[in-house]
């Protein structure tokens, strides 16, 4: 691909199609997955805090490991695109896992069977983002264009993640009884029915460079002196840092807060989706 060519809406459309269904268990799944479990499955608030410690901890590992094997071992279609398709099965049973208990039995109380689960959950999540985040920035070799590519995907992000949240906010204005493990199936439900075709969209409408091996291949040592080195990526890196701490801590106290603090359970996701609407709106101006 020439480093000056530009990318067509079509192109990019295609390329963010994944984020539409990946993007349930960034903040929506973060928001109702802490209450559900420790109220309707009958963990507690320690278990499930401890239980969500441990799987961010695995994401410590899992995440280096993914982009280290992705870097590593291509296929006929390049680095990433193959990664993405096995990362569909694995995302799929996991989804059925975390989001649908009330189909399992034993599984009520069963702090095991939710680690073991997220867990799964988060190695499908891993496998899927870091190819797909990897697979954009190689898309082109132009600065401005790759910051295109990038506010596109994110444009699929935010704009998913508003559509996810207006399941559970017309449940909640209904005012039926609706308990958390219903959210958690229309949610888990969504990622079923869209994950497939939208991974599919991506993987057959866009191609990737043609993958040429490097003569060396930095070793982890040399990556992280690399790093440590390199002052202007130190700096990112500690903005990234900045800016998701407060995201996961607002993602994990979100209900709780609302609902016992605000008092005003019902309007739990609108206020959610309130947030995420400015997003959208905000992404073509950066």
């Amino acid at each position: 691909m020439n480093k000056n060519t530009q990318l067509s809406n079509s192109k990019l459309a295609a390329y963010s199609a994944p984020a539409i269904p990946i993007t349930v268990f960034a903040v929506p799944f973060l928001i109702y997955a802490p209450p559900f479990f420790a109220s309707e499955m009958g963990l507690g608030l320690a278990t499930v805090g401890t239980i969500f410690m441990i799987a961010r901890f695995w994401d410590l590992i899992s995440d280096p490991l993914m982009g280290f094997l992705s870097d590593r071992i291509p296929s006929r279609w390049g680095r990433r695109r193959h990664w993405i398709v096995l990362s569909v099965p694995l995302l799929m049973i996991a989804t059925v896992l975390v989001m649908f208990p009330n189909y399992i039995p034993g599984t009520h109380g069963n702090s095991l069977y939710v680690l073991l689960s997220l867990l799964f959950l988060y190695v499908g999540y891993t496998m899927l983002t870091i190819s797909h985040i990897s697979w954009g920035a190689e898309l082109s070799e132009d600065y401005n264009e790759r910051s295109r590519i990038q506010a596109w995907r994110e444009f699929a992000n935010l704009t998913a993640m508003a559509m996810v949240l207006l399941v559970p906010a017309i449940l909640e204005q209904t005012g039926s009884a609706v308990t958390m493990q219903d959210k958690m199936n229309a949610m888990g439900w969504y990622v079923l029915c869209t994950l497939p075709p939208m991974v599919f969209i991506a993987v057959r409408n866009v191609g990737e460079k043609k993958y040429v091996k490097p003569a060396k291949v930095a070793g982890f040592k040399e990556e992280v002196r690399a790093f440590w080195e390199n002052r202007f990526l130190r700096r990112i890196v500690i903005a990234d840092l900045m800016i998701h701490l407060p995201t996961a801590i607002r993602g994990s106290l979100f209900v709780f807060y609302v609902q016992t603090v605000i008092g005003m359970p019902e309007w739990t996701a609108v206020i959610m989706i309130s947030y995420f609407v400015a997003g959208p709106l905000a992404v073509p101006i950066w």
